[in-house]
């Protein structure tokens, strides 16, 4: 199993090295120890630990529930509280900061450790979860229909770039709003609206509904608009409602807008370069045919991955860096290899763009095989995360 690395903020000497020595036994590594707030700041920064525990009341300026709102607001690392505070004002000052686990002191080792597997595991959850959402949200950015949905209660918790471009709103407008408030649909054959739909189909308990339309859309400036569409029922394993999904279209007129999309889809699929779309923590969003057939891996192997594991010579720091001059520098073009699912490089000229679109920011990569390249990649190769 690998190895965990562990920062300890705490300014107990006695408390820290008895901290370290537990760790130590019980299988993760200390890669540093502050303690001030600055300091495990820094610390974190240098370091990357998979894992913090943090001390309430700490030397310095900042406490420890101060210190670790910073490092969350920049980091995505799980903290422990250990702590010989349990007042209600300090635990609700706590909580704001989200952390994955509170031990008293005195503790037990085995109090730590149970603490410890809890922390890392439900990280490792949450981490697979906003992943999920990522993918599923580009996924539905990137079909026609405009989608909206929402819980048992009707309230918006997911919309989609075509639903926000035909109604003209914004997700910000939207989200946990009551769908009657966010949609102005008429359809004339029922003479209802949208909300009324909306309360029959998730209140529905028998069996799965389905209900199809055509409405006329008024629009956020007041633009009516015919739009065709359903709305489904969310239904959980014992069939209670959980919520609706509403797709419509605009039937204006035939979309040529549309058919030019699918048909530079199409293109970009039928590419021989290898294409990456690549969100800002380096997880892959999308990938055309030419990386399937060139790496070896199925769609679904590679979707699973962020780019920094398909790169030779690169780490998720590296990759920060990549993204941030990214940003900065709109285009990019440089060297690197990628590993073959059968671990042999792949040697390739990349050209990234950054694209920003509907309040979604991502990396578009076209990566080009070296046609004559010699031997195998050595160290001193450059690569994009070097530049």
């Amino acid at each position: 199993m690998e190895q965990r690395n562990v920062l300890v903020v705490e300014d107990e000497q006695i408390v820290a090295t008895e901290l370290r020595e537990i760790l130590a036994a019980l299988g993760y590594r200390t890669v540093a120890a502050a303690s001030t707030g600055l300091e495990a700041i820094a610390k974190t920064e240098e370091t990357h630990p998979d894992l913090i525990l943090m001390d309430i009341r700490i030397k310095g300026e900042m406490d420890g529930i101060e210190t670790a709102g910073r490092i969350t607001a920049s980091w995505d690392i799980p903290i422990i509280y250990v702590t010989a505070h349990a007042d209600q004002e300090t635990l609700r000052r706590a909580k704001v900061t989200g952390p994955l686990g509170y031990v008293l002191k005195p503790f037990s080792e085995r109090e730590l450790q149970i603490a410890i597997e809890m922390a890392i595991y439900k990280h490792g959850m949450e981490r697979q979860l906003k992943q999920q959402r990522q993918r599923l949200s580009a996924m539905l950015d990137s079909i026609g229909d405009a989608v909206i949905a929402t819980d048992a209660e009707g309230l918006v918790t997911l919309i989609n770039q075509a639903a926000t471009a035909l109604t003209g709103l914004t997700e910000t407008e939207v989200m946990e709003r009551h769908i009657t408030t966010v949609l102005n649909i008429v359809d004339e054959g029922a003479r209802m609206g949208v909300g009324g739909r909306a309360t029959k189909t998730v209140e529905a308990r028998k069996e799965m509904t389905t209900a199809h339309y055509a409405s006329l859309l008024i629009t956020k400036s007041g633009k009516v608009v015919p739009i065709d569409g359903t709305t489904n029922r969310i239904v959980d394993e014992s069939g209670v409602a959980q919520g609706a999904i509403f797709a419509f279209r605009d039937v204006t007129a035939p979309s040529r807008q549309t058919e030019a999309a699918r048909t530079m889809h199409f293109s970009i699929n039928q590419a021989p370069d290898l294409v990456f779309q690549i969100a800002p923590d380096g997880l892959i969003l999308e990938v055309n045919e030419a990386v399937c057939n060139m790496l070896g891996y199925t769609r679904d192997e590679i979707l699973s991955r962020n780019i920094y594991e398909v790169e030779i010579y690169s780490s998720e720091t590296q990759w920060g860096r990549l993204w941030e001059r990214g940003r900065r520098e709109r285009v990019l073009t440089y060297e690197t290899s990628y590993w073959t699912k059968d671990h042999g490089p792949l040697p390739v000229d990349v050209r990234a763009c950054y694209v920003r679109f509907m309040s979604k920011e991502f990396l578009f990569t076209i990566a080009r095989p070296i046609a004559q390249a010699e031997g195998l990649v050595t160290g001193k190769q450059r690569t994009g995360t070097d530049l």
